[in-house]
């Protein structure tokens, strides 16, 4: 894969939004003319240079799938936009695979740079969180739901039985630093085993900012 020059650059006109500009090569050279593919402000792609982990990988990849689904782009001009919103050390490793498809290289991407860990590695991650002493219940639920999807990607990646989400919920709950709000948020799962994690957030949130609330006029 023969790495072309490209170029990259922010243009507005008055009376237009700005747009970015990565040079393309769909269309047959004509004398007098260069072919651009005109990305629209609204599309918004993280430029890429392998060091920032599984998430960031992910965050990538679906950025520039999403602008395939979205923009009308020739083949050759997808090559041309992941290439661009790569470092030169990721465009390197692209080239030892040698391929001409814009989204094998986003897989290639996917598998070099993505999560390498077992289900077995990510699931110990996943029930050695804990709920942090100044962590709000919101950010601790995110924390949680990323790690219970890595083990259902990678569950899916090796055709093993899925983990039903209620153990998402049930080591949530478990790990509520806030006694009082655990010990209902499990009553709650009592008398309906089917509540939802989700559900069961919302309600600890809601919980914490009425104890919150209280405490604060002095009500006991």
């Amino acid at each position: 894969m023969e790495e072309s020059t490209r170029a990259s650059s922010n243009v507005h006109h008055e009376g237009s939004s700005p747009t970015s500009v990565v040079e393309g090569s769909c269309l047959p050279d004509r004398p007098g003319y260069r072919h651009v593919i005109m990305l629209p402000e609204r599309v918004k792609i993280t430029h890429f240079d392998g060091t920032g982990g599984p998430t960031v990988t992910d965050d990538f990849v679906r950025q520039v799938r999403a602008l395939f689904r979205n923009e009308r782009t020739c083949p050759a001009d997808q090559i041309d936009v992941v290439l661009d919103h790569v470092t030169a050390s990721v465009r390197q490793e692209l080239k030892l695979h040698q391929t001409e498809n814009a989204n094998d290289l986003l897989d290639i991407i996917q598998h070099v740079y993505g999560e390498h860990r077992s289900v077995v590695e990510l699931a110990s991650e996943f029930f050695s969180l804990r709920h942090g002493e100044n962590e709000t219940i919101r950010c601790f639920s995110h924390r949680m739901h990323a790690a219970f999807e890595a083990i259902i990607t990678a569950q899916k990646k090796e055709n093993m039985t899925l983990f039903d989400t209620s153990i998402l919920r049930d080591q949530f709950i478990l790990q509520l630093r806030d006694t009082i709000c655990r010990k209902l948020a499990q009553e709650k799962v009592y008398q309906d085993p089917s509540v939802t994690f989700l559900s069961i957030r919302d309600f600890a949130i809601r919980w914490v900012r009425d104890d919150l609330f209280f405490k604060k006029v002095g009500v006991k």
